[in-house]
């Protein structure tokens, strides 16, 4: 039996529906499938239930020089030797030390491996800071037997720089959209959406890059100029007490919920009862659940995934937390009919199924794997 082995910064629980059907398509071709990641003794790992593919953490410790963070994976490098994978799959991250020494144990041992990626540059990172680090990346790159990109806009750069258009392949990065589009209809929900107050919903992270308090001034005054909105904001982070504190100076901060995070049925019956997803910062998988659920969007271009999913079901923002954009954008959909807003609606759920369901992203994930065992 042949074996591939994922390496992955860490193993969030989103993954487990990917990673499971990975593993059932993979052992019906004698392959089996070991995903290695990464832990911190301060965030307690979450146990996996069900999975169906073999897992192994490592320990992460951080090493901070001149302003950047820096990782290791204890024994990482250690056990890929041990398990003598006949392939690797790395979401290569350059700040983590360990995946670069795997890399070049790779090149060394002349073990076959895939990058995974999606091009994403951290908005602090300019300058000659981001010209070395593409230096650095386009070395694996150019050395990799195959590529797995988030998006289109990854695969135009990979093209770009003289990667062979046959070793690229597009797995959108999703969750388990399926379940969500199987567990409601659509018609049914559309019925009620549109009423007299504009709902919109943010679901995610409450961390300063989503630029939660420039949506919500932005939302404000379009509010004092006569139009009626709510505001729903679902999630837990470092900056749920500035929202709460920013709340407060708004003219109009009773048209504003920050309610924390939420999960199974209660999340879903905010998704089905808003009118419309907005994104103002990073961020790209809520957006794939927002759009399963039916939701027009309103969104950055996040890591650059959001791209491939916008056409003729929202808005995309240039520039993160821009008070304008966002105010222009929400006027927009507002002086739409009912039946626009449907047939955005519709086209939501038509390019989640066309392009970022689980099947999809198992199914280009396994033409880089093929390559990779030379099958």
């Amino acid at each position: 039996m042949k074996k591939i082995v994922i390496v992955l910064p860490t193993l969030p629980n989103y993954r487990k529906e990917f990673l499971n059907c990975l593993s059932e398509h993979l052992s019906a071709h004698d392959i089996e499938l070991v995903v290695f990641h990464g832990f911190t003794k301060k965030k307690s790992i979450k146990n996996l239930d069900d999975k169906k593919f073999k897992v192994v953490a490592f320990e992460t410790k951080e090493i901070s020089c001149a302003g950047i963070t820096f990782t290791l994976l204890k024994g990482l490098k250690k056990r890929i030797i041990e398990e003598k994978p006949d392939g690797i799959i790395m979401l290569f991250n350059p700040a983590i030390i360990s995946f670069v020494n795997v890399l070049c144990l790779c090149l060394k041992k002349h073990i076959p491996y895939a990058i995974w990626s999606c091009g994403y540059v951290r908005p602090e990172l300019s300058g000659i800071l981001v010209r070395i680090r593409e230096m650095f990346l386009n070395y694996f790159d150019k050395r990799a037997k195959a590529h797995i990109a988030y998006h289109t806009m990854r695969k135009d750069y990979l093209l770009n720089i003289g990667i062979d258009p046959k070793v690229i392949f597009v797995a959108q990065n999703t969750i388990d959209t399926e379940s969500i589009i199987n567990s409601y209809k659509l018609d049914d929900v559309n019925a009620l959406r549109y009423g007299e107050k504009l709902k919109i919903l943010f679901v995610g992270a409450l961390i300063k890059g989503k630029y939660l308090k420039e949506a919500m001034t932005a939302i404000d005054a379009l509010i004092s100029s006569q139009m009626s909105i709510l505001f729903y904001i679902i999630g837990g982070g470092n900056i749920f007490d500035d929202l709460k504190a920013h709340q407060n100076t708004l003219t109009n901060k009773d048209n504003f919920y920050i309610l924390g995070p939420k999960y199974g049925e209660e999340l879903k019956s905010y998704f089905l009862n808003s009118d419309i997803f907005l994104l103002a910062g990073s961020g790209g998988l809520a957006i794939n659940e927002a759009m399963a659920y039916g939701l027009p969007i309103i969104s950055t271009n996040g890591d650059g995934s959001v791209r491939d999913l916008i056409d003729n079901n929202g808005y995309m923002l240039e520039k993160f937390g821009n008070v304008i954009e966002i105010q222009n954008a929400i006027t927009k959909f507002c002086k739409l009919t009912d039946n626009e807003k449907i047939a955005m609606s519709n086209n939501s759920l038509r390019i989640v199924k066309e392009k970022a369901t689980i099947s999809i992203m198992v199914e280009n994930y396994s033409k880089a794997i093929s390559i990779l065992l030379n099958r």
